[in-house]
């Protein structure tokens, strides 16, 4: 945990042998992979159930590499079917979700808001800011209620 409640997860990532769709962490093979996670706000959905909306910023870029992370540190992304954990809670708080959802598709939430990188050729700096999709705008409304935080 760093100072800000931010966790920094750093690790080897490398493919699943048993199932190549899958990425794995790894102790002493594969790519090193850093990914910071912070809490941006809690949903309270009672009988013991939370959601939360998380931002994370990653250092490298590997494979998979938010969704295995955020998988090790026991907070898979919503909708996730690859990577979640199969816990009897998290089948709860899905149960509870898609009550909310007003019909829509279930599917990872996950988005990319920003992105940056350094251009290979010209070195320039590019920077992107991606919209939120629709469908995770009315999630995020539904959820207001639920607003701890």
């Amino acid at each position: 945990m760093l100072e800000d409640n931010t966790i920094e997860v750093k690790t080897c990532i490398r493919r699943n042998k048993i199932n190549r769709e899958m990425m794995e962490i790894s102790t002493h093979e594969g790519k090193q992979a850093i990914s910071r996670f912070s809490v941006q706000t809690v949903y309270d959905l009672g009988n013991y159930q939370k959601l939360s909306l998380v931002s994370c910023e990653i250092e490298t870029g590997r494979t998979h590499q938010i969704r295995v992370h955020a998988k090790l540190i026991g907070c898979p992304i919503f909708g996730d079917k690859l990577y979640k954990l199969r816990r009897k809670e998290d089948t709860n708080v899905e149960k509870t979700i898609l009550s909310l959802w007003e019909g829509m598709r279930l599917r990872q939430m996950l988005h990319a808001h920003e992105l940056s990188f350094v251009h290979p050729e010209s070195s320039e700096s590019l920077f992107f800011l991606g919209d939120l999709p629709l469908d995770f705008s009315i999630l995020l409304s539904n959820l207001e209620k639920f607003k701890t935080s």
